[in-house]
């Protein structure tokens, strides 16, 4: 018997999933619930005119200077991001998916995909994937397909703590499938074989105390440490989304990319996301080389993924006009 793989099942399901994305509407009603869930939020935190002037003096920062990190030290910054962008980004983001599962590069693990998600912000592609994979699972329940109930496991870095607080907060109020309420801070130092070597000698020294034979055990054996070890930041999907914003930026961060690049396994795949034009396509020139030579395949070249729907785009507007308004009352 023949064992296909996941490109195989994704091109046996990938139209069919497609149709019960547009027949069940996912994404015009998921648009519309986020749109409900994020004005909600943040009428809720804009309570006076205090915080609704620290908002409106930061919308100018996340507008023309976004890719700096002391922006997010003001007050009301994480809150205009918001505000700004994350229904849009988490509409393009669930785009970029479609489009990775047409080209049947979307990646698929036997118990669910590890994503590492960098610069979270208020978690719009985070909350975009976990969701895209829910709906892959819905799908699976529906058709009777075991292998695609996927789901999304998370870990975000985000280096604002002001906008690591306010995306806790929302998670919260929303209360669903998706977990995005810690971030770990500082991806420039982050190394992930480091880390499982770290993790392995701490649970190679954890010991108690066995009354019977008087000498102190370890709690685990060398198979349950090499399964945990080895299960520790082996990701599947590793998303930038307008996280790299200046050559500068991207080129200082070589190292690191470097790594995460090396590390990933056969399957795995690295999506990079921000806008057509200034900047962006000589950072994605940049990440390109980077990826050809750590032995990366490039998959899809200059996509362009939007908010195209008019449903979509009417969800977001009237979102953002009814916290406009809300601020300026």
């Amino acid at each position: 018997m023949v064992k296909h793989g996941w490109q195989h099942l994704l091109r046996e399901v990938g139209s069919g999933f497609f149709d019960y994305l547009e027949r069940e509407h996912v994404l015009q009603n998921r648009t519309h619930e986020l749109a409900d869930a994020v004005s909600d939020f943040l009428l809720s935190q804009v309570r006076h005119p205090a915080q609704a002037l620290q908002l409106v003096e930061s919308v100018p920062l996340v507008m023309g200077h976004c890719n700096e990190q002391e922006t997010y030290e003001n007050p009301g910054a994480a809150y205009a991001y918001m505000w700004l962008h994350f229904l849009d980004r988490y509409v393009r983001t669930w785009r970029a998916l479609e489009t990775a599962l047409a080209r049947v590069c979307l990646p698929m693990a036997t118990n669910g995909v590890n994503v590492l998600d960098v610069g979270t912000g208020p978690g719009s592609a985070a909350m975009a994937i976990a969701d895209f994979y829910h709906s892959l699972a819905q799908y699976s329940i529906a058709i009777g397909e075991p292998r695609l109930e996927q789901h999304a496991h998370l870990t975000c870095f985000e280096a604002s703590d002001q906008t690591n607080l306010v995306r806790h907060l929302f998670v919260e109020t929303i209360n669903e499938h998706v977990d995005l309420a810690h971030a770990l801070p500082d991806f420039a130092s982050f190394e992930p074989g480091a880390c499982r070597a770290a993790y392995e000698c701490h649970l190679r020294d954890d010991e108690y105390y066995d009354e019977a034979t008087e000498c102190y055990e370890p709690w685990y054996s060398s198979s349950e440490i090499n399964d945990s070890v080895q299960r520790l930041h082996r990701h599947k999907l590793v998303v930038f989304s307008n996280f790299l914003t200046t050559i500068g930026f991207a080129r200082s961060l070589e190292p690191t990319l470097s790594q995460v690049f090396l590390d990933l396994s056969p399957g795995s795949a690295v999506m990079v996301l921000g806008a057509p034009g200034g900047v962006y396509p000589r950072i994605y020139e940049f990440v390109d080389v980077l990826a050809k030579d750590t032995n990366l395949t490039l998959w899809i070249v200059s996509e362009s993924v939007c908010a195209e729907s008019s449903s979509a785009q009417i969800a977001i507007h009237a979102a953002g006009r009814r916290i406009y308004e809300h601020l300026s009352s």
